[in-house]
């Protein structure tokens, strides 16, 4: 997040990269989750406190910046409206899980804005999930075959959360990120 914001600082708040703060990092953090989650400029207002123009703008910047991003979401949001819904994503294609999408169709501008954000955000969020289900079902088979002293406790999104003995906590931590 602090990349982004260094990327994007001339543009929105006309400083140097190395002069951008925590807070410049949060709000662009803020803004960039809630591009991916459909979030409005009302909405990262709401969430950071800036004003509706320097939203506008900080969407402009990053949208500018990571314009393959832009082209993804609108891909995302075309073929919803032809499919109905969305797909998450397995071995590098939209092919897994249907989400359907009826209100994409809808009269009502609010709703359909709702239905094309579901769009994107369903592979991102939906995808994340199947990686997360992937890894909880490998970390699983590797916890009782190997009786390692670690227990799967539950998943927060798309991270898994383990009791682990202390003194082995490097070792699960080497293994986990092998897994995931």
């Amino acid at each position: 997040h602090l990349s982004v914001a260094k990327q994007v600082a001339s543009a929105i708040w006309r400083i140097r990269p190395e002069d951008v703060t925590d807070e410049h990092r949060s709000k662009i953090k803020t803004f960039v989750f809630g591009i991916i989650y459909g979030m409005s400029d009302e909405g990262i207002v709401a969430r950071t406190g800036c004003t509706l123009r320097e939203a506008q703008m900080i969407r402009q910047a990053v949208m500018g910046a990571f314009n393959k991003l832009d082209a993804w979401i609108r891909q995302m949001i075309r073929a919803a409206h032809r499919q109905g819904g969305a797909y998450t994503w397995w071995d590098g294609a939209p092919q897994f899980r249907f989400r359907p999408l009826p209100a994409l169709g809808d009269q009502d501008n609010g709703k359909r804005k709702h239905a094309e954000n579901g769009a994107y955000n369903g592979p991102v969020q939906g995808t994340a999930n199947e990686f997360c289900l992937q890894s909880l079902i490998a970390k699983d088979e590797w916890l009782a075959v190997s009786r390692f002293p670690a227990r799967l406790v539950l998943t927060v999104h798309d991270s898994i959360m383990a009791e682990v003995r202390e003194d082995v906590v490097a070792e699960y931590i080497g293994e986990s990120r092998r897994l995931m």
